[in-house]
């Protein structure tokens, strides 16, 4: 065998390794998923026990992240909620004013949402996903004005 086929053997198995240890890692973080997955769906019926399943909506996070919920549950917010929040709204798209208009949706995200429950929690999920609020506000919106839910986000 040639020097060039002992380096060849050489790299091919290191990729074998490597592909095997990246399968396993993918197991590990498919079963971490699935567990993280029954804490939230415990948590939403417990949540449409308390609020009636049609008060509810669900943003699913694009993605799991270790130590995050993989979705995120709100509320239908109240009706002088929703009108502040249509209000601001126009005010900032009439002034053509960005920034009003993103705190609108920011503020009224915040409002309508309930899970995961804690500050601190809502905080991470808000760090990696920093536009998550844009989606609780739009379901939020779509609840409040008595439009079903996007398939694929529950």
């Amino acid at each position: 065998m040639s020097k060039g086929d002992s380096e060849t053997t050489e790299l091919d198995e290191q990729l074998e390794q490597l592909g095997k240890r990246a399968e396993e890692r993918k197991k590990e973080r498919e079963k971490l998923a699935k567990a993280q997955e029954v804490v939230d769906l415990q948590a939403k019926e417990k949540l449409e026990e308390e609020h009636g399943p049609e008060a509810l909506a669900t943003v699913k996070l694009p993605r799991f992240v270790p130590g995050l919920p993989t979705r995120v549950f709100l509320l239908r917010p109240e009706s002088a909620v929703y009108k502040r929040y249509t209000d601001e709204v126009n005010r900032a798209t009439d002034s053509k004013n960005a920034k009003a208009l993103r705190e609108a949706h920011e503020r009224f995200g915040r409002a309508s949402w309930i899970y995961p429950e804690t500050k601190e929690e809502r905080a991470a999920v808000f760090e990696r996903f920093p536009g998550i609020l844009n989606s609780i506000g739009h379901q939020a919106a779509r609840l409040a004005e008595g439009v079903a839910e996007e398939e694929g986000k529950g």
